[in-house]
């Protein structure tokens, strides 16, 4: 399994995969590569008569002959039986990701997709879909059973038929299911809950009975029963691809309905859901309150918070940039010369910046949220070495052993591996109270016990800006500073101990 990997992992980094999205709006996966690099497993897109696109074929085996590439493919200008085909070895190929997409239909002769009957979809939802799933299930796990059981290659090639046949029932009633949830006939969370995990106990199911046959295949010698494996692989790898895909399709789609809340929390479980960066380019999915859900080009999602009032059109590219405090607004390139010459909203917060012998300078916000959650951003910046970071932070309430107060931290992951560290602890002397801010680095790639390493510098003393003095008394922030503290921020104090910017 693992030279599997490899092999992948390489022809990954040798050309890239592209998409294309049809007239249905299905995303269509695929990539150029030329004949020689054929694998068995590989689905080929080819043209078929009488169809408006081009059909992903598996294909079956490959042999490498003087003139070129044997490829076997089931015949689909005929009764699908396996038939022959020779390619030079550098002709260009393109092979498919999605090939569930690109089926092909000998009775309607169109390039379609897997449909549902309307009328059985207002009645029944989910039962038809999990009924089929069931059935399908039971027809793949015997037919599996069979073709690793039976050394008769005719029986193999039966079994694998069967493999087959029950993976496009099993695809067919997965998108039944999913077009229910994306249309909206689900309304019940709990519902929804168990269709997602249905679909992830189906994409497992056959990812397990693929790999048995792939062991199979592995094992037996013989060229015809490795075949009838390789072919019933081929399908089973496709219904994995489906239900993970129709899952994702899913959350996306109740993203804008009464579901949006669990679908959210559901794309987090999945991995779909990634940390947001400071600056944010994407699809905008929609608005998930406090946060709008962008798609990423890498198919992940992002969920960043924004102002209460703010919306976009759905499916619009927008590019959104963090301010201080987190929130995230969208730069359009007519508002780049307004934004430059308007005065900057200034939020209510307190704030450190510490510069370190190299122009460097660390900086650190904390303002409170409205469920009093303490949050802010860390920076750093050194414009000799073009460097910009900004990172969104959680503060974590501690106590010091030593001193018995309580003391904020907070951390970020750098793109360079190393993680920075924020504390904002509180002093006191001659009557007086601040509270001043100290940043650490780890790194990593150090030596044991050397990976934590302080940052000095000048400055570091947490100041209230313009904004909070304004609103000290009834500020949120500042009444959490008094109460945690002890610190007045509307009080100027440690002047000398503070750096402007």
């Amino acid at each position: 399994m693992a030279a599997v990997l490899t092999e992948t992992e390489t022809r990954e980094q040798e050309a890239p995969w592209l998409s294309k999205v049809d007239d249905r709006g299905q995303t269509h996966v695929y990539r150029k590569t030329t004949a020689g690099d054929l694998k068995v497993g590989d689905h080929i897109l080819e043209h078929i008569v009488g169809h408006k696109r081009q059909v992903a074929t598996p294909i079956l085996g490959i042999q490498h002959a003087a003139d070129g590439v044997i490829v076997t493919i089931p015949d689909r200008h005929a009764d699908n039986a396996p038939v022959d085909e020779l390619y030079a070895f550098n002709q260009p190929v393109f092979i498919s990701r999605t090939p569930h997409l690109e089926q092909h239909n000998p009775n309607e002769n169109i390039f379609f997709q897997l449909e549902r009957k309307e009328q059985d979809m207002e009645q029944q939802p989910l039962g038809k879909a999990v009924e089929g799933i069931e059935s399908a299930h039971k027809r793949i796990n015997n037919a599996v059973e069979n073709l690793i059981l039976t050394v008769n290659p005719g029986l193999a090639a039966e079994a694998a038929q069967h493999v087959q046949a029950g993976a496009a029932d099993l695809s067919s009633s997965i998108i039944l299911g999913a077009d229910a949830v994306a249309e909206a006939y689900v309304k019940d969370a709990f519902e929804f809950g168990q269709w997602n995990t249905r679909l992830t106990e189906s994409a497992l199911f056959t990812q397990v009975r693929s790999a048995r046959l792939e062991t199979y295949e592995q094992a037996v010698s013989n060229v015809e029963l490795q075949t009838s494996a390789a072919y019933a692989r081929g399908a089973l790898d496709t219904a994995t691809q489906v239900a993970l895909e129709q899952r994702k399709r899913g959350i996306v789609a109740s993203l804008s309905g009464p579901l949006a809340e669990h679908a959210l929390a559901d794309a987090g479980r999945v991995g779909l859901l990634s940390g947001p960066k400071p600056e944010e380019v994407g699809v905008w999915l929609a608005k998930v309150p406090p946060e709008a859900v962008l798609g990423r080009a890498d198919g992940s999602l992002v969920a960043v918070p924004v102002p209460p009032d703010f919306e976009a059109e759905t499916g619009k590219p927008v590019r959104m940039v963090a301010d201080e405090i987190g929130v995230y607004h969208v730069m359009e390139k007519e508002k780049v010369m307004e934004k430059q010459t308007e005065v900057k909203k200034e939020y209510p917060r307190m704030e450190a910046h510490l510069k370190s012998p190299d122009n460097t300078w660390h900086s650190v916000s904390l303002y409170v949220d409205k469920e009093g959650q303490p949050r802010g951003v860390l920076s750093v910046e050194n414009r000799e070495q073009g460097l910009a970071e900004k990172h969104s932070v959680t503060f974590t309430e501690k106590v010091s052993e030593k001193t018995g107060e309580k003391f904020l931290t907070a951390k970020a992951e750098r793109e360079d591996g190393t993680t920075l560290y924020a504390n904002l602890t509180p002093h006191e002397k001659n009557g007086e109270r601040w509270l001043s801010a100290s940043f650490a680095e780890r790194d990593p790639s150090r030596e044991k016990g050397q990976q934590l390493s302080p940052i000095t510098g000048t400055g570091g003393t947490l100041k209230p800006n313009a904004a909070l003095l304004e609103k000290a008394e009834k500020d949120r922030t500042a009444q959490y500073v008094r109460e945690t503290f002890k610190v007045d921020p509307a009080k100027e104090v440690g002047k000398s101990k503070g750096v402007s910017r």
